[in-house]
């Protein structure tokens, strides 16, 4: 089978905030099974695959006001054989999109809350953190010797403030001791530790 997207038109329209709403037009072989969307914040090199199945739409949520991200296509077919990009597409998200819901410049890991997490005076202690683009991350505790107790998010996530808890028991469903934990936000390129006291 012979792919080729070379002569498929993007179109790019802003949605809502920072969302971009991308259409192309639809490929014709009989044995394709669907399209990639590929978008980056750099030409040439694409951080991002999005799968859009066989539709020839699909938005991008929550991209960083003010960033500039070049966006292109592929098609797939049943055996697996990927297009070329489509031509590259780019587009600019104005500063004011996002309105007052900036984006943070890098991701951050803020303090969970409450910390010490005493229990059984509460019933669960509530970590926070930002991402400033759609990315995966894993937010995990360990004890102090570095072993891990629990992983609480392991996945894609969009950007914007995450909030997760955890009610201090380990991955087997028994109860944390009393001490000094640590949790850890680990995302592409980028490792945040934060220190938490448990007491029982």
């Amino acid at each position: 089978m012979r792919m080729v997207l070379g002569w498929l038109l993007l179109a790019v329209t802003p949605v809502i905030a920072a969302d971009l709403k991308i259409t192309w037009q639809p490929n014709r072989e009989p044995d394709l099974a669907g399209y990639f969307v590929y978008y980056a914040v750099q030409t040439g090199f694409y951080n991002y695959r999005l799968a859009a199945g066989l539709q020839t739409e699909y938005t991008i949520r929550n991209l960083k006001p003010g960033a500039t991200y070049f966006i292109a296509v592929t098609a797939v077919d049943t055996a697996g054989n990927e297009s070329a990009f489509s031509e590259q597409v780019r587009v600019s998200i104005p500063a004011a999109a996002g309105g007052t819901n900036t984006l943070p410049e890098r991701h951050q890991l803020l303090p969970s809350f409450p910390n010490p997490f005493e229990t059984p005076k509460y019933d669960k202690t509530t970590f926070s953190f930002e991402l400033h683009e759609p990315t995966r991350a894993k937010l995990q505790i360990f004890d102090v010797l570095g072993n891990l107790v629990v992983t609480l998010i392991n996945g894609e996530r969009q950007a914007g403030t995450q909030k997760v808890s955890w009610n201090g028991y380990d991955r087997q469903g028994l109860p944390v001791r009393t001490g000094i934990y640590f949790y850890r936000l680990q995302t592409a390129g980028q490792t945040i530790n934060r220190k938490l006291v448990v007491y029982r």
